[in-house]
């Protein structure tokens, strides 16, 4: 049996660090100066995961027709996923947000402003995205609001069945899907071959609302994200320089 690959998976060489780096150390300031790190890492990761997922289905993007889907299984499911996607990215961006707003003392620390002049120019215009949009003001702001709603009504909140309700009936009211006379399922014997497409309406149709009525498009999404992951890949690398020089001290 050939040794298959997940497609996408080139990557850089290996780069070592010490085994124990993250460890505590007794010091108080930079003990949470590496937890920050580590939580960054994740970050990072999780959105670049989310970026594969998506890339995956743009590779298999079914073809539309008069800029319409057709009604399949296929096509319901990928739509569906691109729709789960995104609302779980739109969600994760809240949180993200929370944990900087928690972190903004190791963020103002003279090591941190001292890592963040070492960033290449394009990272750390990315970085001064990022910063302001933890701001008063920032906080304050659309993107923000957006975020924080799909995160309260339907991203991590199951319990609030009513927004997914509105979800549904809002996704019958677009103009696009008006013309649908049934809603489906796939019921197959197994996860693999089951869905609910009525499901992934109630998403779609609060996520397109939530959309229009904020003033927030999905390109403003995905261009933030990718911000995030610019900023923080130059970021963890000098805060790993830093690490190391002080872990071998």
């Amino acid at each position: 049996m050939p040794n298959s690959q997940c497609k996408d998976f080139e990557l850089a060489p290996l780069t070592p660090y010490s085994r124990d780096i993250f460890l505590p150390t007794g010091n108080k300031e930079l003990d949470d100066f590496r937890a920050f790190i580590l939580t960054l890492s994740v970050v990072f990761n999780e959105l670049k995961d989310s970026f594969w997922l998506l890339q995956q289905l743009e590779n298999g993007k079914p073809e539309a027709t008069r800029g319409k889907l057709t009604i399949t299984p296929y096509n319901g499911q990928w739509s569906g996923m691109r729709w789960i996607i995104q609302k779980n990215l739109i969600s994760f961006l809240h949180e993200f947000s929370e944990m900087l707003l928690k972190n903004i003392s190791t963020l103002d620390s003279v090591v941190s402003q001292t890592i963040i002049s070492k960033m290449p120019l394009h990272a750390l215009q990315s970085w001064e995205k990022l910063i302001s949009s933890t701001s008063p003001k920032g906080k304050k702001g659309s993107f923000n609001r957006f975020i924080h709603r799909v995160r309260n009504n339907v991203g991590f909140h199951f319990e609030s069945t009513k927004n997914y309700m509105n979800g549904y009936k809002s996704f019958l009211n677009q103009e696009d899907y008006k013309h649908i006379k049934k809603m489906y399922s796939s019921l197959g014997d197994c996860q693999e071959k089951t869905r609910f497409y009525f499901g992934d309406a109630a998403i779609s149709g609060y996520l397109i609302a939530r959309y229009k009525e904020d003033g927030i498009t999905e390109k403003q999404v995905f261009d933030y994200s990718r911000d995030i992951n610019n900023a923080l890949r130059f970021y963890i690398e000098e805060s790993m320089k830093y690490l190391e020089e002080t872990y071998t001290q």
